[in-house]
């Protein structure tokens, strides 16, 4: 009896100090403004993306104490900020393949170490996500004064919309849509992390839960877990030179994406920074011969499809910043991207993260 009772106290200690250690370290009440928002911070989690692409691994995918993907860097001394959904955020590829890392390095090969590149991607991250992550997000990260910023704009359009209703912030981290991109595009951590994956309040208010993870970090190596993902096979692949399922143009849209764009610019203007927008691009559609060709799907639309869809806001993000004088990244009409390019349908691998990082170097060298 004695033993029960001293095992009941011990237990009764231990819960009440665990209850006040997370109390004191975690951020359930906290008032700080970021702390209120869906995002990952101080985080780390493992991600498997053996498969997709040549050469790859499981890895360890980060996010810093502002938000930002990988990151450490001190806020004030970020000059570029980019915003984007998946093809900016691309949780699939370690940091160092990121376009942004290979951006940096560029700069670092001719001179300029003191180019910091912040990357504020994120799953569904559309241009109405990105005005709510200015607003609600960058607006209280201290001493963030970018010189530019660069929104990656077109591919994600109407994509937040599936999270209506949730905090603003947290459709741009979105556990909410993780069934859904699970299904399309993602890949999530092993089964050390499936807890926190499952249970996401934890995982961002949790001070027990990043306590252990700086003390015990996640290992690619025991951690990984490879999952099935959809990709192209370029060798098996078949093109067409005529859409499937060809759709009128949404004039209505339209204009509200142009609408969007507009704020944005203006939004980012009143932080101080220049805004760049940059056109998007898919893997299903190719140029060949003069001809624009589309990758064949056994049902719905096919890569033709997704071009002319894609053009008509690429086409918008153009003539905005002609009327209003904005300068307009064109990766879309500018590089000539391959299917091996591409580990899927959207995204990038890192040969074609190579390109567009020392793309975008070429065209800003002379600016930042």
């Amino acid at each position: 009896m004695r033993i029960f009772k001293w095992s009941a106290f011990a237990v009764a200690a231990l819960l009440i100090g665990a209850a006040a250690a997370e109390l004191s370290l975690g951020r359930w009440f906290s008032q700080d403004p970021l702390d209120r928002l869906g995002l990952d911070r101080d985080l780390a989690q493992v991600v498997d993306a053996r498969g997709l692409y040549p050469g790859a691994q499981a890895f360890v995918l980060r996010h810093d104490h502002w938000g930002f993907r990988g990151g450490g860097d001190n806020p004030a001394g970020i000059a570029v900020l980019t915003l984007g959904g998946m093809a900016t955020y691309q949780p699939l590829l370690p940091e160092d393949q990121t376009w942004q890392q290979v951006m940096r390095r560029q700069f670092q090969i001719n001179g300029r170490r003191d180019v910091t590149i912040a990357n504020g991607g994120s799953r569904s991250q559309d241009t109405a996500a990105m005005l709510k992550a200015l607003r609600d997000w960058l607006a209280h990260v201290p001493d963030l004064h970018p010189r530019f910023i660069l929104a990656h704009v077109g591919q994600d359009e109407g994509r937040s919309e599936d999270f209506a209703g949730v905090q603003s912030i947290d459709l741009l981290r979105s556990d909410f849509g993780a069934a859904l991109v699970n299904q399309a595009v993602g890949r999530f951590p092993a089964e050390t992390e499936r807890f926190a994956k499952d249970y996401p309040l934890l995982r961002r208010h949790s001070g027990l839960y990043r306590w252990w993870q700086k003390h015990f970090p996640p290992r690619p190596d025991a951690d990984a877990t490879p999952e099935l993902h959809l990709r192209i096979a370029p060798a098996a692949a078949h093109w067409t030179d005529t859409a499937s399922h060809p759709l009128p143009p949404d004039v209505g849209a339209m204009d509200a994406y142009r609408s969007r764009l507009k704020t944005l610019a203006d939004e980012i203007h009143a932080m101080g920074a220049v805004p760049v927008f940059i056109t998007a691009i898919r893997g299903d559609f190719k140029r060949q011969g003069g001809k624009v060709l589309g990758l064949v799907r056994d049902s719905g639309a096919n890569g033709l499809d997704e071009y002319n869809a894609l053009e008509q806001f690429n086409a918008a993000t153009r003539a905005v910043c002609r009327e209003q004088g904005l300068l307009c990244l064109d990766l879309a009409g500018e590089v000539p991207f391959e299917p091996n390019d591409f580990y899927d349908y959207v995204h990038m691998g890192p040969a074609g993260a190579e390109k567009i990082g020392r793309w975008l170097y070429g065209k800003l060298a002379g600016l930042v």
